[in-house]
């Protein structure tokens, strides 16, 4: 639940913040590029930098997890955005379209 909650929380602000862009209560996808996920985290963050959403996708992984660095969920949407920005399919699928957020509490689960 509090994993939801997080992500939830993550949404939300996304949605406030990137009013252009979509988002979703999925989590993102896995990279393309599986060795990205071994990458030392200097290596990951010049890739990132130099455009590959693969990379920077990852790097929303690591911080948004706490994967090879601590938990920050303000630095992992920073990389998921990069990512969208360069419309990348993964980080702009995994978001709703703007004013469509619709939450839905079930207090039986």
């Amino acid at each position: 639940m509090l994993q939801a909650t997080r992500l939830l929380s993550i949404l939300l602000t996304a949605q406030l913040a990137v009013s252009s862009l979509t988002l979703s209560v999925s989590a993102a996808e896995t990279p393309t590029d599986p060795s990205l996920k071994e990458m030392p985290l200097d290596k990951l963050i010049a890739k990132a930098n130099l455009g590959n959403t693969d990379a920077q996708n990852e790097l929303g992984d690591r911080y948004y997890e706490g994967r090879t660095v601590e938990e920050n969920d303000a630095e992992a949407l920073k990389w998921y955005k990069k990512a969208a920005d360069l419309e990348d399919g993964d980080a702009m699928n995994s978001r709703p379209e703007p004013g469509t957020f619709t939450l839905s509490i079930n207090p039986m689960s």
